[in-house]
């Protein structure tokens, strides 16, 4: 009566009456004592009606009998991944592996388990060893050809990609990595092209039509066709969510008036609409601003609709929360010049919450009690990135005796910077993942400080900086504003460039470290002059200004005037965009300041189109001196200048991220460059722009002293320390 008993509970087990498969699994196991196979059938009934707790217990029991039993083993699995552990998930399917090696399901199993824990070369190893039981299965073939594109090795990929669409044809979830690799590999026409068949043969998928836009915006396909292609995708979606559609392209292509017009569209068809409502409240419809009053007018419905959305928040749905945190930071409201704190914080708190609802329930994060310390670095940017040509040394030159490393890239690009950083580390998760897969990736590490190299420069990050994931949380000067997230402890920032009341400006604790508070990489390549840069006019003197355009307010065109006019032969060079608009805004509300100043602005410019990192570095060669922007300075930028001995005036603001170019000058002694106020700001710029003399002088002194700027020792002794005394009062508090 035994095996019968079992065979019923397996057949009841493959019914749909879950009910059913519980009595006939109960039935088995009180026939079969000590049996581990009826246990595994009831801990998947059990798993059916979603008794989990229960369903452990009967793992448990089954494993108790027979730590081998693939059953239970397969159980274990299945419970690992209904409650979203995917390391438990992995653990299991390892061992199954080890159980049954030539079993196909288990190794492609465990290979998809750590794709989504970014594992990528474990998950590439597990396809290539399900490949020799099934060669030419299209899921593995499939495998096998994402993950050889996550690692960046598109030439391998694509025959292992277009083996998978031989086996079915028109699959966008395969045409998505082909036209990714295509595009990697300069094969613009035939990525384009894939992506057109997919939409012309579906016309009315949406996936498709994404697939396409997607692949025109990486080609560098004209505004006219991106907009034309967003047009056709917006006319698929709900109208609420076309003109979403339409605004995010606008916003790429920096049209933002277009955009706020999109998205007060879609309020009027959708009032209840959480996300299209906050992307209205922290993406300004104008920029470059016409002038200060329509910035003061941004600030002030930020803060109408930061009360709204507090009191909407609770009840936002996970997946329009995802939406919101993915589609925008607070970016734009930091250039503001202005500390932002207590709105900034309230902003945090709504992060917060909606990072937790979209995460799911999360274990309370456990650190290390003995060994070296485990320190985690978070950030999209480690990679060839402004972010990492300040803090790579920093992360890469840390004690391996006293340290251990661990590196998170969520949603990143990796290249050589990324791969010298991992030469470094103990180990390194990078690629795609929902917020709750990257949250339980990075607990697992047990780690015991968490460091986010840039917080509030795109979404997915500061989402990620919401979730307590480490005991002691803080964040570099990646990104020179707080975070405002109740979950960050430290912000690590430079005793330089900190006004005395600095610490008032931060919701974290504030920690001055010593001189720029980073360690800066010298820049490469070499430099190169640009092909379009227009030739010099004999006695002509260059003023470069290198920032990014929503660094200069309106005031700052009124300084730019004066300079002008007491200066004849000095034209001014802009850093070049690789959108036309916002340069054209801000040189029409420019040539209303030189109008005043009675200055033709036309004749005063030089500049040219979009350019690589060495022919960027051509332009700051090309230069005479820097003009830099006030409420926020140059960092990277300016530390190019310098590398190149070129004098930048500058004027400090109240803010550290406007004190930048001040800490550079400070250290290397260079105060006749460092401006009292507006008016002594013009006498510097016009003195370098009229005095050959003191053009050379400071290069020369620029040129003794710049190595002060790219010593790191005081920094690194001084975060080592930080590291340290954090990770061992959190240690010895554990312990208690």
């Amino acid at each position: 009566m035994t095996e019968p008993a079992l065979a019923a509970a397996l057949a009841a087990a493959q019914g749909a009456d879950p009910a059913l498969a519980l009595a006939s699994a109960q039935a088995a196991r009180e026939a079969l004592p000590g049996d581990p196979r009826p246990l595994a059938l009831l801990a998947r009934a059990l798993l059916r009606l979603d008794r989990l707790d229960e369903v452990d217990g009967a793992i448990q029991e089954a494993l108790a009998a027979d730590p081998q039993s693939v059953p239970a083993w397969v159980e274990a699995a299945a419970l690992a991944r209904r409650r979203d552990d995917l390391p438990a998930a992995r653990a299991a399917l390892e061992r199954l592996v080890a159980l049954a090696p030539r079993h196909l399901p288990f190794r492609a199993d465990l290979a998809l388990i750590a794709e989504r824990m970014g594992d990528t070369a474990a998950a590439l190893e597990a396809w290539r060893t399900a490949r020799t039981l099934g060669p030419g299965a299209a899921p593995l073939e499939a495998g096998l050809g994402r993950c050889l594109v996550a690692l960046g090795r598109h030439a391998e990929a694509l025959p292992h990609l277009e083996a998978a669409l031989r086996a079915e044809p028109g699959s966008i979830e395969l045409l998505r990595p082909q036209v990714e690799a295509l595009l990697a590999l300069g094969r613009t026409r035939e990525a384009v092209d894939a992506a057109w068949s997919a939409a012309i043969r579906e016309p009315q998928s949406v996936a498709a039509s994404r697939l396409l836009l997607d692949a025109l915006r990486r080609a560098g396909a004209g505004e006219k066709d991106t907009l034309a292609q967003a047009s056709r995708l917006a006319s698929l979606l709900p109208p609420a969510l076309g003109h979403r559609e339409l605004a995010a392209e606008y916003r790429r292509i920096w049209d933002f008036a277009a955009m706020r017009r999109e998205l007060d569209a879609a309020v009027a068809e959708d009032p209840g609409d959480p996300v299209s409502r906050w992307l209205r409240l922290l993406v300004p419809g104008h920029l470059p601003f016409p002038d200060l009053a329509a910035e003061a007018a941004f600030l002030e419905d930020f803060r109408l609709g930061l009360e709204e959305l507090e009191r909407a928040a609770p009840s936002v749905a996970p997946e329009d929360a995802r939406q919101m945190l993915e589609s925008a930071s607070p970016f734009y409201l930091h250039y503001a010049g202005l500390p932002l704190r207590e709105e900034l914080s309230r902003l945090g708190n709504v992060i917060s919450g909606l990072a937790g609802r979209i995460a799911g329930p999360l274990p309370q994060p456990t650190a290390g009690r003995e060994g070296r310390l485990r320190i985690g670095f978070a950030s999209a940017c480690l990679r060839n990135h402004t972010v990492m040509k300040l803090f790579a040394a920093l992360i890469r030159d840390l004690d391996p005796g006293r340290f251990e490393i661990h590196l998170f890239q969520p949603h990143g690009s990796p290249d050589a910077v990324t791969e010298t950083l991992r030469a470094h580390a103990a180990s390194y998760q990078g690629g795609p993942g929902t917020l709750g897969d990257w949250a339980r990736r990075i607990l697992a590490g047990n780690l015991d400080v968490l460091i986010y190299v840039d917080v509030g420069m795109e979404g997915f990050g500061a989402s990620l900086a919401a979730l307590r994931l480490a005991p002691i949380q803080a964040v570099l000067w990646g990104h020179p504003v707080t975070t405002g997230l109740p979950t960050i402890d430290y912000f690590l920032s430079s005793e330089l460039m900190e006004p005395p009341d600095g610490d008032s400006h931060y919701r974290e604790r504030l920690v001055r470290l010593p001189g720029l508070g980073a360690v800066p990489t010298p820049p490469s390549p070499g430099p190169v002059r640009p092909t379009d840069l227009p030739p010099r006019m004999e006695g002509e003197i260059t003023a470069f200004m290198p920032q990014m355009l929503q660094k200069f307010d309106a005031g700052f065109d009124r300084v730019m005037a004066r300079i002008a006019a007491s200066s004849t032969g000095l034209r001014f060079m802009l850093t070049p965009y690789m959108h036309r608009r916002p340069t054209l805004e801000w040189l029409r509300r420019l040539d209303g300041a030189f109008r005043q100043a009675g200055v033709e602005l036309r004749s005063r410019l030089r500049y040219c189109g979009w350019v690589d990192q060495a022919e960027w570095l051509g332009l700051v060669r090309e230069s005479d001196f820097g003009l830099d922007s006030f409420r926020w300075s140059g960092g990277g930028t300016s530390l190019e200048m310098f590398w190149f001995d070129t004098p930048i005036v500058t004027l400090p603001g109240p803010l550290m991220r406007g004190r930048h170019t001040l800490a550079m000058l400070r250290l290397m002694e260079l105060p006749q460059l460092i401006a009292r106020d507006e008016d002594d700001y013009v006498r510097i710029a016009v003195e370098l722009a009229n005095s050959t003399d003191f053009r050379a002088e400071m290069r020369g002194r620029i040129a003794e002293r710049k190595h002060r700027l790219f010593d790191g020792g005081a920094v690194h002794a001084a975060f080592a320390r930080f590291l340290v005394d954090a990770a061992t009062r959190q240690r010895a508090a554990a312990a208690q």
